[in-house]
């Protein structure tokens, strides 16, 4: 790019940014906005983007209008606190574990937690225990009573006050980290891991980065209503908000708030952005506004899809989870129909969310959040209007009568930008038998595939293999 003395026009990344607004291309992806709510917001982002003068309060040490905005979130979402966050739910992660714990704690963290859970038990030099996921991705109540040698009296009374505790077993662990919903919008059971945490005096943190919207009963009871302890949400991920804004709530009096605020301080920016901040707080206060009725609407428009495409569609199916605790309904999980897989593999190298992506990308200009090897995740949200899953129908049903009809038509999207994943094969190969040192994950959704301390075998390494010539991309830190 070649720019003259004094010429302040937009570089080239404004240029391709701008250029992706105009196309035609819809983002069935976060941030949930959409690129389409609140367009009369001011198109001179320099105008306003400022630092702490006079007047504008401090997110550090707030004594004003900051501390009147997140005043009014502690009040709408009922919590003992709530943090704006400027660093995503990453920060909001790092803060809550560090602030919870001592150097060399014992913590229980479930096995697919964001790696920024994993990033905080390594500056803390955590001891941690993993609670394994079934394979939709819950954390199951009796999982966390295992931990603790839990023993029911009554097998058919789910009331937990008939539980003992075999005082015998190690009570040491600290905090427990889980998250729900996962990135597929399925949701564990809250409510009853609260009970069993507390019961054994352990704070429960619960990482609901997607569960922004859990505001209405069309979806999930947010974890705020179940007895977690610290909640840290995503509200751009779900919510017509900005990329990087969210929410830390501090949710029970057995929290240290002071501790918090401490690691608040240290992972946040010393320079927040006050046009996030005011994101956050317009976000919020159009949800306070609006939000119920929003929400209703949005709910009837995802209905209406599934009951529509469920109704024409024979290649392609939704998961559901229906043998969840719960599943979020605004997560659409694409995948292909059992009797489609044997002629599919035959036919392509990529796997069948690899796909899908491409073609959903180059044929009819919808981007997904992400593709795995199985099947993609769209993400929606109240800026998702009628056309726009009306859009959505008509691409999927033309994929679904082209699978069944002519399946060879969709091989010109096979291995399309097909990137190298950044991990080191050998390694794994050399050290096969021993546990791992370093982190291996794909992203999204950021949860590790091996974690350091776990034993690398045979079919762990075939696994990663597989998934990698099937498109899958991976990364190793």
């Amino acid at each position: 790019m070649n720019k003259k003395k004094g010429d302040m026009r937009m570089g080239d990344l404004f240029d391709k940014l701008e250029e992706n607004f105009k196309s035609e291309i819809y983002p069935f992806h976060m941030p949930g906005h959409k690129r389409r709510l609140a367009a009369n917001t001011y198109e001179n982002l320099y105008g306003i983007d400022i630092t702490e003068i006079e007047g504008f309060d401090d997110l550090h040490h707030p004594e004003g209008i900051l501390k009147e905005y997140m005043d009014e979130a502690t009040r709408y979402y009922g919590t003992k606190q709530t943090f704006y966050l400027v660093n995503g739910s990453s920060c909001g992660n790092l803060a809550a574990i560090c602030g919870l714990t001592d150097i060399g704690d014992k913590i229980l963290v479930a096995r697919n937690c964001h790696k920024s859970v994993y990033n905080a038990i390594k500056l803390r030099n955590l001891e941690a225990s993993y609670l394994t996921p079934d394979e939709n991705g819950e954390i199951k109540a009796e999982e966390v009573w295992n931990i603790f040698d839990l023993k029911k009296s009554d097998e058919t009374d789910n009331n937990l006050k008939e539980i003992e505790y075999n005082n015998s077993i190690d009570k040491n662990y600290k905090v427990c980290v889980i998250t729900s919903p996962t990135y597929e919008g399925v949701v564990s059971d809250v409510k009853k891991i609260a009970e069993i945490c507390h019961k054994n005096g352990v704070l429960l943190v619960v990482d609901e980065a997607h569960g922004a919207h859990f505001l209405a009963d069309e979806f999930p009871k947010s974890a705020l209503k179940c007895g977690a302890d610290v909640v840290i949400q995503s509200v751009h991920k779900t919510l017509p908000s900005l990329t990087q804004t969210a929410l830390l709530h501090v949710n029970s009096d057995r929290v240290d708030i002071e501790k918090i605020k401490e690691y608040l301080g240290i992972f946040q920016s010393s320079s927040p952005s006050y046009i996030l901040m005011a994101s956050i707080e317009n976000c919020i206060s159009y949800m306070e506004k609006h939000g119920r009725e929003e929400l209703k609407d949005f709910s009837d428009r995802i209905d209406t899809f599934y009951q529509n495409a469920t109704k024409y569609y024979k290649a392609i199916k939704f998961n559901r989870y229906k043998d969840a605790f719960a599943h979020d309904k605004s997560k659409i999980i694409v995948c292909l129909n059992d009797k489609y897989k044997e002629k599919f593999k035959e036919t392509f190298n990529d796997g069948f969310g690899i796909l899908l992506s491409n073609v959903l990308r180059y044929n009819h200009k919808i981007e997904v959040e992400m593709a795995t090897t199985d099947y993609v995740v769209l993400m929606t949200s109240i800026a998702d209007k009628t056309k726009a899953f009306e859009r959505l129908f008509y691409a999927l049903d033309d994929i679904d009568r082209c699978i069944q009809k002519d399946i060879k038509k969709l091989k010109k999207f096979d291995e399309i930008n097909k990137k190298a994943s950044t991990i080191d094969l050998e390694y794994l190969r050399e050290n096969m038998g021993k546990r791992s040192e370093v982190f291996i994950y794909a992203y999204p959704p950021g949860s590790p595939k091996v974690a350091v301390g776990d034993l690398i075998t045979k079919d762990l390494i075939f696994d990663i293999e597989e998934d990698m010539a099937e498109g899958l991309r991976f990364y190793q830190v």
